[in-house]
């Protein structure tokens, strides 16, 4: 693109100041070393030498300066040059700090001993300050290969023994440091300390998927390998500014894959591993315990609130304390909160002194504390933190305390925050723009390990922590979790939800702790996912398989919504098919089935999907003919995506019409989607177009954004075959801004960079200026010309009937608009152009200037360019399939000017379809790949992709298909001489096409095609053929 000449104007402009400033630093430089040498070092120098020195002094104060400016000049020039030439590949936008959850604890006002620590951390975040970012990490230069030229990110490794303040340090440093990371700052707890069965480290790979997610790159599976996880991670996060911490990792092993590719990213990791396996750019920061001075001021602080005390509390009691205490800072905080409560010193430490017959994690003592701290709390408090040990859940908000202790929301809300205040809970925001409290592992293995009578629970108090009661609550919790996450479903997906459901118990929860529904559902189950994962292992409820039944389903509606987390959406699915056939209950056990068919559907499993989706059906049949017919939708989907096309379409047909018939508009606009899909491939254009307009039409009114544009993205596709190239692009680039709005998966994205990239630059460019002829005030004349000859042509030269002048004015008029829109689309001439009503029309609107800017974009290599990215955001997202649909693509656009690449990519897709068993998208890119030879004059290799074509089509219900391969084989043998050969594949595809007309599932413009190749081969040019 050409570059702006006022920009060009400020660069020169930008380096005149530039020098300017280097001579005055120069001058300044020798005045300075002038004062400098003669004061201190040569007082009986001549002044020559003085002067010499100084001004020496000063150039090698420029030269840095220099050097810097040749280098921005050299990295500067490399930019400009991609805005001058061809345009560079749209990149995805980093995302901002409203995009990346900050759910990062909050830091704690009692933070004090680690000073020293905190400024040396500090000091590493320096270069990142720095407008020019940081320079190599400290080693690289003495590495060699690939590995050593890769960005790193500034890596931190906080390790000590448990109860050391790990974490928290990490969070003082997180929220001294987070202006330097607009791109959102982010913790994962790793659990490598808590290793145990119930909560075991968490896989690198998991993390990662969420990790990708976080930044809105979901990969579509979770069974990736590692290495592409990494490796994606890696590339989509090199221009990003993350602060990511990783919290009580098990080893370096366990965070290597997580590093992000950024070198302007920084990574805090605590662990109580030494991290000794981490490499050489790690920066280790070991915690010892609190030295005494430091462990007696944290102590002194708790004065500030404290009530006086009548013995004084000497320092030599303080620091009797920090001793007893190891100097871990977890202990010290809560006896500090142990004093505030009015407890002496001496009391204190004979508690700490006396033989409690444990030692838990090497530090007895937080046991000690822990226990006396919890005996001033109120019973509801106490209760509430022995049901949260044992329920397994690692953090909760207000809702799920409340079904615990059988009160409000608002009152289990007070009780968590006083007992956060009292520090037996952290605090950390939640993805809803709510609170949620973080247990403290090692509080919960003191609860864990000691009985009511241990932890000084009042008898009256004890029924409440009987196992009975227990048993309740669980209850209450998971009837409660059951309730909320359905209908956050329902709210997120109500079309899901809208026909008759299986006649299974629902229990609300109890009306006095006054649930409501999040006003962000999606955000809501973000945030409450794990938790709902840990109330489905809950082993002590005897809450009916019902509930189970609903919470499940409700954790895959939500999984399906999002598309996100595979794993779970399967197991979610697995399970509650188990539950429905421990109920007997035949309608839920249907509906099970078919949810796991979309999910085969959605994992390219299609033959699974349609096996799945017939026994569905079969268990639905005394069911709402509703569900049936999202059954037939299933199996016609999933049929055709196979390459079973002509049978798919009856599925599809049955189900539109019950859709119809019944008033489902969102699942009848879909299913028309699907229609308009079918016949695409097909190749029925006009067809695909009415079916694909009609339900983009239908989800607009509706009022769901997310599908009108899904269905917009297959209307540009077709109107792309349909020659309407600049309708395409546009409709095209407003799906694209859509789907960006919306945070759609960038899979999404890349269908509109492939689609957008494979449209025609020549008929881009003829159609514009059809429209600018008539829309631009610089062709007046030029229009003023074909203006006269169209009123001559009209009026045969009477210009003095004025009747007839009119008419034909109208008619003028009448016929630009209508080019205009025939060109535009009727939507997006509205949208770009104004001034019809005056019969002066322009090009008007943020459209139309963006539609000019758009211009310098449409040449092949930008076309080449924009299919490249989609193909690396298939690859990076996992989605194998995709990825080879968008290698054939970029391949038929490399034959124009890399015919030898453009062959290697083609064929390469096609092998990567027979790797994936799609027999279907096989057979098409063996006929792409002929049809690209064909035309490269490649003939007998064309000849041998054309019957691995034809092969493929034949093992198919796909007749429209297997016509164009003998389409293509026959003009192959008519190009090499062998019309004998060609006129008997050509008669053959005739007696196909006309069986297929008559069936309805071949196109009238396929079999036209073939009839016009049959009679040119079998015309007077060649009449041997014939005989």
């Amino acid at each position: 693109m050409p570059v702006n000449r006022k920009a060009r104007e400020a660069d020169r402009g930008a380096l005149r100041m530039r020098w300017r400033l280097i001579l005055l630093l120069v001058a300044i430089g020798g005045c300075a070393g002038v004062l400098a040498v003669v004061g201190d070092v040569f007082p009986q120098a001549p002044m020559v030498t003085v002067l010499s020195a100084g001004m020496a002094s000063g150039v090698l104060g420029a030269v840095g300066e220099l050097i810097r400016m040749w280098r921005d000049r050299s990295e500067g020039g490399d930019q400009r040059g991609i805005a001058a030439g061809r345009p560079a590949p749209a990149t995805p936008r980093p995302p901002q700090v409203e995009d990346v959850r900050q759910d990062v604890e909050f830091a704690s006002p009692v933070f004090l001993g680690r000073e020293e620590a905190v400024e040396e951390i500090l000091r590493r975040f320096d270069p990142l300050a720095r407008p020019g970012g940081p320079g190599r990490a400290p080693g690289a230069a003495g590495r060699t290969g690939a590995d050593s030229d890769r960005p790193r990110p500034l890596a931190i490794a906080v390790t000590g023994e448990p109860g050391m303040g790990k974490s928290e340090l990490a969070t003082q440093i997180a929220d001294r440091v987070e202006r330097h990371f607009p791109d959102g700052r982010q913790r994962y707890e790793l659990f490598g300390a808590a290793g145990t069965e119930s909560r075991p480290p968490r896989r690198p790979a998991k993390v990662l998927a969420e990790l990708l997610r976080s930044i809105g790159h979901p990969p579509q599976r979770d069974d990736l390998d590692l290495k592409v996880l990494r490796r994606t991670w890696r590339t989509l996060t090199r221009d990003h500014r993350l602060l990511l911490i990783f919290d009580d990792a098990e080893d370096f092993a366990q965070v290597e894959p997580l590093l992000p590719g950024g070198e302007r990213c920084a990574v805090l990791i605590t662990s109580t591993d030494s991290l000794a396996d981490g490499s050489m750019h790690l920066h280790r920061h070991p915690l010892a315990p609190l030295a005494e001075e430091a462990g007696v001021r944290l102590l002194r602080s708790a004065d500030e609130s404290a009530a006086a005390d009548s013995e004084p509390q000497t320092r030599t009691a303080l620091a009797d304390i920090v001793a007893e205490c190891g100097g871990r800072p977890l202990t010290l905080v809560l006896c500090r909160r142990v004093l505030q409560d009015g407890l002496s010193t001496r009391q204190l430490l004979e508690e700490l002194r006396k033989d409690g017959g444990e030692s838990l994690f090497t530090d007895r003592s937080v046991a000690t504390v822990f226990r006396l701290l919890f005996r001033a709390r109120p019973a509801d408090e106490q209760l509430l933190l022995g049901r949260l040990a044992k329920s397994g859940l690692t953090s909760l908000a207000p809702w799920a305390a409340a079904a615990l202790l059988r009160t409000s929301v608002s009152e289990a809300g007070r009780l968590l925050e006083s007992l956060h205040n009292r520090s037996l809970l952290r605090r950390v925001p939640s993805g809803d723009d709510a609170l949620r409290y973080r247990t403290v592992k090692e509080l919960d293995s003191v609860l864990l390990r000691s009985t009511p009578r241990e932890l000084g629970v009042a008898a009256l108090e004890r029924p409440r922590w009987s196992a009975a009661a227990t048993t309740r609550a669980t209850d209450r919790l998971l009837a409660a979790c059951a309730w909320l996450a359905e209908r956050a479903a329902i709210s997120r997906a109500p079309e899901e939800w809208g026909f008759t459901e299986p006649a299974l118990p629902a229990p609300a929860p109890d009306p006095r702790l006054g649930l409501r529904l999040s006003e962000h559902p999606g955000a809501w189950f973000a945030a409450e996912r794990r938790q709902i994962q840990a109330c489905l292992k809950l082993s002590h409820s005897t809450a009916p398989l019902a509930v189970e039944w609903r919470l499940q389903r409700a954790l895959a509606a939500h999984c399906r919504t999002g598309r996100v987390y595979w794993a779970d959406w399967r197991d979610a699915l697995d399970r509650s098919l188990e539950l429905a056939r421990l109920m007997g209950e035949r309608q839920a056990r249907g509906i099970c089935l078919l949810e796991r068919a979309e999910l085969a559907g959605n994992e390219a499993r299609h033959t699974d999907a349609v096996s799945l989706a017939r026994r569905a059906r079969a268990e639905l049949a005394a069911s709402d003919e509703r569900w049936q017919a999202r059954a037939a939708r299933a199996i016609g989907v999933n049929l055709y995506r196979m390459g079973q096309r002509d049978t798919s379409e009856g599925e599809l047909r049955a189900a539109a019409a019950v859709f119809e018939r019944r008033g489902e508009q969102w699942w009848h606009a879909r299913t028309r989607c699907n229609l308009g899909e079918l016949n695409r491939f097909r190749g029925d254009f006009e067809q695909a177009y009415a079916l694909l307009t009609g339900a983009r039409t239908d989800f607009e009114r509706l009022g769901d954004a997310e599908q009108a544009a899904k269905a917009g993205l297959l209307l540009g596709e077709v109107l792309g075959h349909l020659k309407r190239d600049l309708e395409a692009w546009l409709t095209l680039r407003g799906v694209l801004d859509a789907l960006v709005a919306s945070g759609s998966p960038g899979w999404y994205r890349a269908r509109c960079l492939r689609a957008m990239g494979r449209l025609d630059n020549s008929r881009l460019w003829l159609q514009y200026d059809d429209c600018d002829l008539v829309l631009s005030p610089e062709r007046r004349r030029e229009l003023a010309r074909r203006r006269t000859d169209f009123f001559f042509r009209k009026t045969l030269g009477r210009y003095d009937d004025r009747d007839l002048l009119a008419r034909v004015a109208r008619a003028w008029h009448e016929s630009n608009k209508a080019a205009v829109e025939g060109v535009l689309g009727e939507k997006h001439a509205a949208e770009c152009t104004a001034g019809w009503a005056d019969r002066r029309p322009l090009w008007s609107g943020e459209s139309a200037r963006r539609l000019r800017a758009d211009k310098d974009g449409w040449t092949p290599e930008a076309g080449v360019a924009r299919v490249e990215e989609a193909h690396e955001l298939l690859v990076d997202a996992g989605d194998e399939w995709g990825g080879f649909r968008t290698l054939l693509v970029l391949g038929e656009l490399r034959m124009k000017t890399d015919p030898g690449a453009g062959r290697r990519d083609m064929e390469e897709a096609a092998e990567g379809f027979g790797r994936l068993g799609n027999t279907w998208w096989q057979a098409r890119a063996w006929r792409h790949t002929a049809d690209a030879l064909y035309r490269a004059n490649a003939t007998d290799e064309a000849e041998r992709k054309a019957r691995l074509a034809k092969d493929g089509y034949q093992r198919l219900s796909n007749l429209s298909g297997r016509l164009r391969a003998q389409l293509q084989l026959g003009w192959i043998l008519f190009k090499q001489g062998e019309h004998r050969a060609a006129l008997d594949e050509l008669n053959d595809a005739q007696a196909g096409a006309q069986r297929g007309r008559a069936a309805g599932i071949v196109p009238e413009t396929l079999a036209k095609e073939v009839e016009d190749a049959r009679n040119r081969v079998l015309g007077e040019e060649y009449p041997l053929a014939g005989r």
